[in-house]
């Protein structure tokens, strides 16, 4: 993670991260090479076998990868518990995103406010748009799109992304389907894949 000293980030501010955002979900695959192969075919998510959220070495990992910082705007797609947008902001950049549920969505604000106890700048609750329709939620103006959807919901998103996203914006979908991948054969040959074999992440360029 060479890039960390770039953005500011010190190992003491990943550990806070990483104790709030607690890893859950991955400890229940580990050695079972089937639930595996369902995880990386999009499967799992769909039958709800696991959860397992994005580490936050790895969203630091991703979001540097594609350049994002200050003077760039992301949009994550489903907030959750707010990770994505947690490491957005310590990274410099502008960040937001709609949660459709208001119970996951208070959650992420009791995390907001435990990082900010803990003396780690959190973006403003006003960044998370509660309620709000997802796949009707602006990413035209925004540099990076982050997607962590169930398997069924990623082609239509991908879809999305390429009509109305900002004509040199990227995509990360964390954990795509083979759907998905199919999908993206529709609008284009270029997609790099990054991380491991349980935190694999598909880039998109648009233009």
């Amino acid at each position: 993670m060479s890039n960390l000293d770039t953005y500011g980030i010190d190992e003491s501010v990943i550990a806070h991260l990483t104790e709030v955002y607690q890893d859950r979900g991955l400890e229940s695959i580990m050695g079972d090479e089937d639930k595996i192969e369902s995880m990386l075919r999009g499967i799992a998510f769909s039958k709800g076998l696991i959860h397992a959220p994005a580490r936050i070495q790895h969203i630091i990992q991703l979001l540097s990868y594609v350049g994002f910082g200050p003077g760039k705007t992301m949009v994550d797609w489903g907030v959750g518990y707010g990770p994505v947008l947690a490491v957005g902001k310590i990274m410099g950049g502008e960040v937001s995103g709609p949660e459709a549920h208001c119970q996951t969505a208070m959650v992420a604000l009791q995390k907001f406010q435990e990082l900010r106890r803990r003396g780690v700048p959190t973006p403003p609750d006003s960044s998370i748009k509660i309620g709000a329709d997802i796949m009707e939620y602006d990413i035209s103006n925004a540099d990076v799109v982050w997607l962590y959807a169930m398997a069924k919901q990623q082609p239509k998103f991908v879809q999305r992304f390429y009509n109305f996203g900002k004509s040199d914006g990227k995509l990360i979908v964390y954990r795509p389907s083979l759907e998905c991948y199919q999908t993206v054969l529709k609008f284009t040959q270029r997609a790099t894949f990054e991380g491991s074999i349980h935190d694999v992440a598909m880039i998109l360029n648009k233009n």
